[in-house]
């Protein structure tokens, strides 16, 4: 099998996966959703990513017919499903399913699907060092929120796609806050810095990980601030995370080279990967 859907209770064939056409997802993008991945048939910071799935949930008053519990057994039965080494499950709830209007019933439950396959390997990116691209920042200013409404997002990664870029860094008022779907990061004279936590992030699983558990144990310094695309232009190093490119060190901002030396960021995806290991089991890091 090669991709496994959940739809409300039930788990499907891929292609035979279907959804209501009034769902409110599909007329408003009134949900939200989660996504992580899985190594060797084990889940990687699976409680993490479902608590943060509950966050978003009641930040717009969606009602789950799961618990938390629930979600986990779900996610868990979805990889066992499964035979890949590295797997992504991407969840989400939507608000319900009822006729076209913006003002929705009270007492709506969720629509709950999964989608969980083989995992995407940023190998070549690593080898070939991966670009990044600036674009201005249309999103909402709820960005903590992790809904499923990403317009912005989807024509920022286009355009950074066609540029031959993993991604594109989003800049409102001067500020190079995140990507589309990725935190950033960069080095200068051996300090990390990036974004603080507010309404205009997300608040990243791997990000979180790094600042509180991983940086620490390994003595690098991480400041949170504000920073402008001249600062990621003069920085000794640029990387990215994700719960899907993990640490993805980046070689070139725009038209500026950063340079294919990234000692920082190899000492932390380094410990990342150690630190994945100790809940997945041994994971071949150059294959990620």
């Amino acid at each position: 099998m090669k991709e496994i859907a959940f739809y409300n209770g039930n788990f499907l064939n891929y292609d035979e996966a279907t959804t209501l056409v009034e769902d409110r997802g599909n007329n408003f993008g009134d949900g939200v959703y989660d996504a992580l991945s899985c190594f060797n048939g084990k889940t990687f910071n699976l409680e993490k990513h479902v608590d943060r799935f509950f966050r978003s949930m009641e930040a717009i008053e969606i009602n789950s017919p799961y618990t938390k519990e629930q979600i986990v057994d779900i996610v868990e039965e979805a990889i066992a499903k499964l035979s890949y080494s590295k797997i992504l499950v991407y969840f989400q709830m939507t608000r319900g399913t009822a006729k076209r209007a913006h003002l929705y019933p009270d007492g709506m439950i969720g629509n709950f699907y999964l989608v969980a396959r083989e995992k995407p390997s940023f190998e070549e990116r690593r080898k070939a060092g991966a670009k990044i691209i600036s674009l201005p920042d249309d999103r909402w200013r709820r960005c903590d929120i992790k809904s499923i409404n990403l317009l912005p997002n989807i024509l920022a990664a286009k355009k950074a796609s066609e540029k031959g870029c993993v991604e594109a860094l989003l800049v409102r008022e001067g500020n190079a806050a995140e990507c589309t779907s990725s935190s950033a990061w960069f080095v200068k004279d051996g300090v990390v810095y990036t974004e603080p936590l507010s309404p205009l992030i997300l608040k990243g699983i791997s990000r979180t990980c790094i600042i509180e558990e991983i940086a620490p144990k390994i003595g690098i310094e991480i400041v949170e601030k504000h920073s402008s695309i001249e600062e990621f232009y003069n920085a000794d190093e640029v990387f990215l995370t994700s719960c899907t490119k993990l640490l993805l060190p980046i070689t070139q901002v725009d038209d500026v080279i950063i340079g294919e030396k990234h000692p920082i960021a190899d000492r932390l995806f380094n410990a990342y990967v150690e630190y994945a290991e100790k809940q997945c089991g041994r994971i071949i890091k150059e294959k990620i």
